[in-house]
């Protein structure tokens, strides 16, 4: 049987091809992914709430596969809402529910991250966004680039070395502008974990990704505590925070 340990719920825009083969590469034995996706035409605010009018639909998609947590994904579509959207999909299926957003979040902090370099694929106004988003949560973005990209399917397209080379630029940037501890590589649907480990060393920074960040949080939420190794030393980092309940 899949997911004879865990199933972890993913709810995916449309666009999406990158997310859900990073987790299954990283994924210990037993844990299998369950998907639903949700239409987004562009990566704007715009197609982010016509998105969510699907959220509930989603869900109780992915629950019907008895998964123990679901996953809302698209970092952006989260800012200003990361608390609703979990409500929502626990009120729809009553099972837990986590965003890639807010489990960034809990890796930042769980990393003791401070000071950040941002990489991403967005355009700057969008940079901007996630940034204050950020600043608001406690840390501070010390320097931010990205590709000036506007279509998600447009992110997924870009090959590993594009963020390696975008993530060791933004952090070389930072480094020089001051202190820094951590360069975030954010968005679901970029290729970043076959470079984390290579940035880590290059840069000597922590490196946090968005779904290196998710990977790491769910497995958190379905007591799954072992290290998984070649994606950065947040995943490499034994996770159980708590005895889980076999009730």
């Amino acid at each position: 049987m899949y997911g004879w340990r865990a199933r972890i719920g993913h709810l995916n825009p449309s666009p999406a091809t990158v997310g859900m083969e990073e987790w299954r590469a990283a994924a210990p034995p037993g844990v299998s992914f369950v998907g639903s996706r949700y239409r987004m035409e562009r990566n704007d605010r715009a197609s982010h709430d016509q998105m969510l009018q699907e959220l509930e639909r989603a869900a109780r998609e992915v629950a019907t596969a008895q998964v123990d947590v679901i996953v809302q994904c698209s970092t952006l579509a989260a800012i200003g809402r990361e608390a609703e959207i979990r409500e929502r999909i626990e009120a729809a299926t009553g099972i837990r529910a986590l965003t890639v957003l807010g489990s960034v979040v809990a890796a930042l902090r769980a990393t003791g991250a401070r000071r950040i370099a941002l990489g991403t694929p967005y355009p700057e106004h969008q940079n901007a966004e996630l940034a204050g988003y950020l600043t608001g949560e406690g840390f501070e973005v010390v320097a931010a680039q990205g590709l000036a990209k506007t279509h998600s399917a447009e992110f997924g397209a870009e090959e590993p070395h594009v963020f390696y080379r975008l993530g060791r630029e933004v952090a070389l940037r930072a480094i020089d502008a001051g202190e820094v501890d951590t360069l975030l590589l954010t968005c679901g649907n970029t290729r970043t974990f076959e470079v984390i480990e290579a940035l880590e060393w290059d840069t000597g920074l922590n490196v946090v990704s968005s779904n290196q960040a998710t990977l790491w949080n769910a497995l958190r939420a379905v007591h799954v505590g072992e290290p998984v190794r070649g994606f950065g030393r947040l995943l490499s980092s034994p996770r159980l925070d708590r005895k889980p309940n076999l009730a």
